[in-house]
């Protein structure tokens, strides 16, 4: 059982290896997504208390599988919030750096078409397979 609250390393290491990050697209626009789902709680529970100490909004949700462990899920979406958590992760990410840069350039830009170029490379380097 995790009874402290991680170092950002450790946390950059789970989003590292567990994490999604992705850009939406939507009708009005552009925006980052950022999560993890794991099966075990606790851990998904001590990140979750990481991003309330750093004041990062986030939501925790828990899906029931059926004959399958259930799955704890944690999303990131509010941009400010993206924004923060992206800035902390960046120095230590190794696996996700290119995904969160992308993230910071889509927080940064006001531009339409820039956003769906990075909108277009997210969707790229995110194809299974790839880092």
């Amino acid at each position: 059982m995790i009874t402290d609250i991680p170092r950002i390393e450790y946390v950059t290491g789970i989003f590292d290896g567990e994490g999604y990050f992705t850009i939406r697209s939507t009708n009005t626009g552009y925006y980052g997504k950022i999560g993890i789902c794991n099966t075990n709680s606790t851990l998904i529970h001590a990140i979750g208390m990481f991003l309330l100490r750093h004041g990062i909004q986030h939501s925790i949700y828990h899906r029931k599988r059926s004959k399958r462990k259930p799955i704890t899920d944690i999303h990131i979406g509010r941009k400010t919030s993206v924004a923060t958590i992206c800035s902390l992760l960046q120095p230590y990410s190794i696996i996700k750096k290119q995904h969160i840069e992308l993230l910071l350039l889509l927080i940064d830009s006001d531009s339409k078409h820039e956003q769906q170029r990075l909108y277009k490379q997210m969707k790229t380097i995110n194809r299974r397979g790839d880092a």
